[in-house]
């Protein structure tokens, strides 16, 4: 059979698709194994990095060390010319993990300050909610490379939100990808729960209720268009609808909440003067 390829951007759910993903084939008795491979070895998990998306010599010899069965391969990387023609010459199956962007900054924002707090390197700049945007809209051009599969059928989409409930749309895909048996969420949950932590797993809608509506319209403004237009037909994520009076009644908050802010600040910086001039 073949390589497969779980793409998605960070934070979008892509590791519990590409874990369920593997615990799925694992069931249809294809191991999911580890390939050793020159340049891979770093990796505790079948994992390719942006440059070897490039290296269609390497990818074809991956392919090859995959036998007779499907193996999984995770991957945050672009998409380009080469690869996409390699995709379609050997009829390589591809996923892609998309989540609503408001949970990606929540995820951003609570895997940053677990690693801060523990000395890893990960995502460690990303302290405010632009910080968090920013690497989203850094972050989708990779997305948008991928597009042509797409559109073609020949890459899935695969939202978090339908992953996170019921894994159904990976189920069914694996099941008709490799004419097995449709299986039960019951008989992967077992071995997909063991793998995460509550910063893998989040609840979907995280961020409409966490974010205040100024920050929601701006990821909804900067994020979804480009977003929708990278993975339509499969998946479109709707903008919140707001009424004059809620979104005026917003705004007037976060005005508010951003002018005591400032003042906070100033008092501060005014205490500081003071105990500088009375320690003088």
């Amino acid at each position: 059979m073949t390589l497969f390829i779980s793409y998605g951007m960070t934070r979008s759910g892509s590791t519990l698709a590409f874990e369920t993903e593997k615990a799925i084939l694992e069931n249809y008795g294809m191991p999911q194994d580890k390939i050793i491979f020159k340049g891979l070895e770093n990796w505790i998990e079948n994992y390719l990095p942006e440059k070897y998306l490039s290296d269609i010599d390497s990818l074809k010899k991956i392919n090859e060390k995959t036998l007779n069965k499907f193996v999984v391969f995770k991957t945050h990387g672009a998409a380009n010319k080469k690869l996409i023609n390699f995709i379609r010459k050997f009829k390589i199956p591809v996923t892609i993990s998309v989540r609503d962007p408001k949970d990606i900054i929540i995820s951003l924002l609570e895997i940053s300050k677990k690693n801060r707090s523990i000395n890893e390197t990960g995502f460690i700049n990303i302290i405010s909610f632009k910080d968090a945007l920013r690497n989203i809209e850094e972050d989708l051009w990779r997305l948008e490379t991928w597009k042509p599969l797409i559109e073609e059928g020949i890459a899935k989409v695969i939202p978090y939100e339908e992953t996170i409930k019921d894994a159904e749309i990976i189920i069914q895909f694996l099941a008709d990808l490799t004419s097995k048996p449709k299986l039960l969420i019951s008989e992967i949950k077992e071995i997909t729960k063991k793998r995460f932590t509550q910063f893998n797993v989040g609840i979907a809608g995280r961020g409409q209720k966490s974010l205040n509506l100024i920050e929601i319209y701006r990821v909804e403004k900067k994020i979804y268009q480009r977003l929708n237009n990278a993975i339509k037909p499969s998946v479109f994520y709707k903008k919140t609808k707001y009424s004059i009076i809620k979104f005026t009644f917003g705004l007037f908050t976060f005005k508010r909440e951003f002018l005591y802010s400032k003042i906070r600040k100033f008092i501060k910086f005014l205490k500081f003067l003071l105990k500088r001039v009375f320690k003088n």
